[in-house]
């Protein structure tokens, strides 16, 4: 039991990923018309953002690749919980 609540706290992080790739998504989406407006714009609105959600998938995919199974499932088991 008390092994599980310490998978939970170390896939925290995690999940902070994911809202951070999905944030930085979104705001690439919903600023899509003011990011071709100039070059400030372009890069503030558009690159960095996307280059922030790359960073972090990479990150992400790196992480859950050495992380234990029990990591992995409590991971899965968060997420498929917060969706429903």
């Amino acid at each position: 039991m008390q092994n599980a609540f310490y998978n939970v706290i170390d896939i925290t992080g995690l999940m902070f990923a994911i809202f951070y790739i999905l944030t930085a998504l979104a705001t690439v989406v919903y600023c899509r018309r003011r990011v071709f407006g100039g070059m400030m714009d372009f890069i503030t609105l558009g690159l960095l953002p996307l280059g922030a959600a790359v960073f972090h998938s990479w990150m992400f995919e790196d992480t859950v690749r050495s992380v234990p199974w029990a990591q992995r499932w409590s991971l899965i088991g968060v997420i498929g919980l917060g969706s429903s």
